[in-house]
């Protein structure tokens, strides 16, 4: 929960094409694309591009809890092999 990590928040936000703010860098929003990416900038990406993608196809154009938990996106626990886990 760095300061850097809150601004690259902040720069996928402005980056996607949505017609309204996420506000992906409130405290508890935040927490949780930490927790589900596990903090790598690969898997943050890829979250909140899932999500984007989700919240453009219910129409609500705007990133949500109820996107980053639909979006159909598998933190990097969740893909390891059983064996490794």
């Amino acid at each position: 929960m760095s300061d850097d990590y809150l601004r690259l928040l902040a720069s996928f936000e402005v980056a996607f094409p949505l017609a309204y703010p996420s506000k992906l860098v409130e405290r508890s929003f935040a927490e949780q694309i930490l927790n589900f990416s596990e903090g790598t900038i690969g898997d943050i990406s890829a979250l909140l591009t899932r999500a984007a993608l989700d919240a453009i196809g219910r129409g609500t154009e705007q990133i949500t809890k109820a996107s980053l938990d639909g979006c159909g996106y598998l933190s990097p626990r969740d893909r390891r092999p059983a064996a490794l886990a």
